[in-house]
């Protein structure tokens, strides 16, 4: 038996630290939420590819680790389309995204080289266009949300499983909201009780 002590103390404080890393990286559904050191994020990794497509990337939601909560929404950990360097600026597409069978929603995109094996599709919103904020109000109700992207050559069609998306959306937003108030520096803000 004191043979075998040491061994099963190994296996419970690797058991335990393991635990603990998935309450940091867990799962909601379809959805993985993770917070790094500068960004939370959220995403689901379980795509499937409906039309023209080659390859199928993460759809990921990022809170930037700052105030204001800078919100960041793209296509990664794929090539979607190859980073065109040429310098004639062909690295935009459009976004359309259909939650599942509602009204159309149309984004900006573009295309950002990271490695070989991925770039990068960020999302942005045009001059009175749609909201991230309205856009995952709207996931939070739904069970599939189709994206499409549209470059110089055929559109190019995903969909992601909603599963669990209100859950860890939940999350995301409580993860943000505690990181501020355990980060604010009150000397920063105006207090007018203060002398």
């Amino acid at each position: 038996m004191k043979k075998f002590l040491p061994l099963l103390l190994f296996a419970f404080f690797t058991t335990n630290f393991f635990s603990q890393d998935y309450t940091e990286n867990s799962n909601h559904g379809d959805w993985r939420y993770y917070y790094g050191d500068d960004y939370f994020f959220f995403y689901n990794n379980n795509g499937e590819g409906v039309e023209n497509y080659k390859s199928i990337p993460d759809l990921t939601i990022m809170f930037e680790k700052n105030e204001e909560g800078t919100i960041s929404v793209r296509l990664d950990a794929a090539v979607v389309y190859v980073y065109d360097d040429s310098g004639n600026d062909k690295n935009y597409v459009e976004v359309d995204i259909i939650i599942d069978n509602g009204e159309m929603v149309s984004f900006n995109g573009k295309i950002y080289d990271v490695t070989d094996e991925e770039t990068r599709i960020y999302l942005s919103s045009p001059k009175n266009g749609p909201r991230f904020v309205n856009l995952f109000e709207d996931m939070k109700s739904g069970k599939n949300i189709f994206i499409r992207t549209t470059g110089a050559k055929d559109p190019i069609v995903f969909k992601y499983s909603l599963s669990g998306f209100n859950a860890g959306y939940t999350k995301l937003i409580n993860g943000w909201s505690d990181w501020v108030d355990n980060n604010k520096n009150p000397f920063d803000s105006k207090n007018p009780f203060r002398n």
